[in-house]
Order: C-alpha cells, then sequence, then structure tokens
C-alpha cells in the first residue's frame, strides 16, 4: 500500500505503522493488491498530544514538520469568521499574524508584500513543495488549485477586516504595500509581467482582488493611504460619486445572465463554479449567445 505525504510517497508492507501529526494522508492500493481483493484495512488511532509524551521519547513539537496551509483551503474558517458576528477571533487573528509574517516576507523567488500561496504552521515560511505561487500539484488535473492568485481576494477582505476589529496597522500595512504594487504595475513601473513568480507578474496575476478591500474600508471611514480610483467597482461608483449610469448598465446585463439557466440557480447545487460557466461554455459557445458570467456579488 502507498501513502501520499507532502514531499514523498511511502511503500507500506502489511503490519507496519506510521506515525503522523496531521491527517492529510491519502492511502492508495496496488495494483497488485485490487486483483487479490477489494480493499484494504487501514487502522489509526487518534492520541492527545499528551499521551503522545508519554508513549514517544522526544519532543514531537520540535520536530521538522510543520502543517501545511493552502490559503484556498483556509477558506472555510476565514469565511466564517469574516461573514460572522460576535464569534472569538483570538485563532484567527493568531492566523493573520502568521500570514503577514509569510507576506511581507522575501526570499525564494517570493518578492516582499505579495502573499504566497501557502504557508506552513506555525514556522510562517513558504508552504508547499514547489514554487511559491504553485505550491503543489505540478501536472495532471490537480494542477493549479492551489496557485496564486486562489482565495486572494477574500484573504484581503479579511485582512480588511481585522484591521476594522483590531485597529493594528499591519493588517493595513499589507492592504497599501500590495495596492501600491498594483499601482505601480498600471503605471507600467514594471518590466516583466510575464515571467512566473515576479513582481510584475504577480501584480498583473493578482489583478482587482485588493480593491474589495479598499472599497470596504473606504465606506466605513478607515480609508487606506493608497488608493486605485481607476480600479473601483461601479457599485462602489454609485456610493461614492452617485453616479448610477454604469453600475445600472451592469446590473441590466446581470439580470440578463441570471436569467438563463433559472432552475440551477434556484436549486440547492453542488460545483457552482460549473453553473456559472454555463452561459460562457454552453449559450456562448454552442448557441453564440452573449450573455455576461453571473456574478454572485451583483445579487
Amino acid at each position: 500500500m502507498r501513502v501520499n505525504c507532502r514531499n514523498e510517497v511511502l511503500e507500506l508492507d502489511k503490519n507496519t505503522g506510521i506515525l503522523a501529526k496531521c491527517l492529510n494522508y491519502f492511502y492508495e492500493v496496488s495494483r497488485e493488491q485490487r486483483m487479490v481483493g477489494d480493499g484494504v484495512d487501514v487502522i489509526g488511532v487518534l492520541l492527545h498530544p499528551d499521551i503522545m509524551g508519554e508513549i514517544f521519547e522526544g519532543d514531537l513539537s520540535q520536530s521538522n514538520y510543520q502543517v501545511n496551509y493552502h490559503f484556498r483551503a483556509l477558506q472555510p474558517i476565514l469565511l466564517n469568521w469574516h461573514r460572522g458576528a460576535d464569534l472569538d477571533y483570538t485563532s484567527i487573528i493568531e492566523l493573520l499574524d502568521g500570514i503577514y509574517t509569510a507576506t511581507a516576507t522575501e526570499g525564494q523567488g517570493k518578492p516582499a508584500w505579495i502573499p504566497p500561496a501557502a504557508m506552513k504552521w506555525p514556522s510562517c515560511e513558504f508552504g508547499g513543495s514547489f514554487d511559491w505561487w504553485n505550491p503543489d500539484a505540478q501536472s495532471g488535473a490537480n494542477r493549479g488549485t492551489y496557485a496564486f492568485p486562489r482565495y486572494m481576494e477574500s484573504l484581503f477582505t479579511t485582512m480588511a477586516q481585522a484591521y476594522a476589529v483590531t485597529d493594528d496597522v499591519r493588517y493595513k500595512q499589507v492592504l497599501e504595500e500590495m495596492a501600491s504594487i498594483r499601482m505601480n504595475q498600471l503605471a507600467g513601473v514594471y518590466s516583466d509581467t510575464s515571467t512566473e513568480g515576479t513582481i510584475g507578474w504577480a501584480a498583473k496575476k493578482a489583478g482587482k482582488n485588493i480593491v474589495e478591500a479598499i472599497e470596504k474600508l473606504a465606506a466605513i471611514g478607515k480609508p487606506l493611504n493608497v488608493d486605485i480610483p481607476s480600479q473601483y467597482s461601479d457599485y462602489y461608483k454609485w456610493v461614492a460619486n452617485d453616479d448610477f449610469t454604469e453600475l445600472e448598465d451592469y446590473l441590466d446585463r446581470q439580470t440578463q445572465a441570471f436569467g438563463c439557466n433559472r432552475m440551477m440557480f434556484m436549486e440547492e447545487v453542488r460545483f457552482t463554479d460549473r453553473v456559472d460557466k454555463f452561459n460562457k461554455e454552453y449559450l456562448g459557445t454552442l448557441l453564440g449567445k452573449d450573455y455576461e458570467t453571473p456574478n454572485v456579488n451583483a445579487l
């Protein structure tokens, strides 16, 4: 039997075991085993750290293995805090402090103030087994699942909320530094925007992901010292300048977009990104219709 670990594939024989610090492992039955049976029995035992300390010699907390967090995989916990009320945010702030450290750090090809796609915890080093912008799955169907800039928009808005709640200027600094990098890219400061991992490439890939955080802080009276008016959403232009023209046109197009495939939008479904792609992949590609992709933020 094979066990897919973060950095290697372990081959296990009968009556052998492994000691793991987390549950992020995948078990695969070999072809030979599938020929003689339908599966394999695996026994897992979860031990409290105090019990681990009594059974095994040495301080396991000082081992070289870290919990490897892809920011996209953090979505449930961050989203729950971001949209909740009266929640204990002590652990979330501790996590965001680690993200701040990883973001501010330059190294391994990553420019300072660009969030890496993954982070090791608790060391706050860049996570993954490969490049900082694409830490895992270099080939196959899962390539790009955790690649930069997946989940960056939500990460920036969570930073904005952390600043709004705590007034800790570090979170504001992350947003201002990223906004400045984006401004420089728009102004043509970076000559190379195509080479993966460079600051110009990262700024271009991040695109407007920083904008929602800027707009939300401005709306609650805590604006950043860096502004990108050219990137504002139609909604914010309406709120800030009382100009409804562009937003009205956008909402008309979105109304038309949501009018197609109505049953799928009104029923509980999995893989909402597939539903979102219906207009482009089916109505557009096959039928030649010119409908926008539905944007749930328009709702």
